[in-house]
């Protein structure tokens, strides 16, 4: 029913652990070991998780290269960091609430 395959590479979780925390990496190593169990568990009782024709769609549905993928994440990145920066230009509300009663008393 079930094959060891997992295989120690400690560049993947040096990786893994400059973008998460200790408590991220744990939570990521529970979810994909629970749908890891469950699909073993799946498999072994031959049990549809989905009905064919759905299976099928997914088969048939559009193949995105690492390369688009990773572009992808680079352009999401880029855009959160740009707006990340723009945020921290704007001056805070409290800065804004003191201009305006400067303004008023003079």
């Amino acid at each position: 029913m079930t094959c060891n395959e997992a295989a120690r590479n400690d560049g993947a979780f040096r990786r893994l652990r400059a973008f998460h925390t200790d408590g991220e990496v744990v939570e990521l190593t529970w979810v994909v070991g629970l749908f890891n169990m469950l699909n073993r568990i799946h498999d072994a009782l031959q049990l549809d998780i989905e009905a064919p024709a759905e299976v099928d769609k997914i088969r048939r549905s559009r193949y995105a290269s690492p390369e688009a993928v990773l572009g992808y994440v680079r352009r999401a990145l880029a855009l959160a960091d740009s707006r990340t920066q723009r945020a921290a230009r704007r001056p805070r509300r409290p800065a804004l609430r003191r201009a305006r009663r400067r303004r008023r008393t003079k």
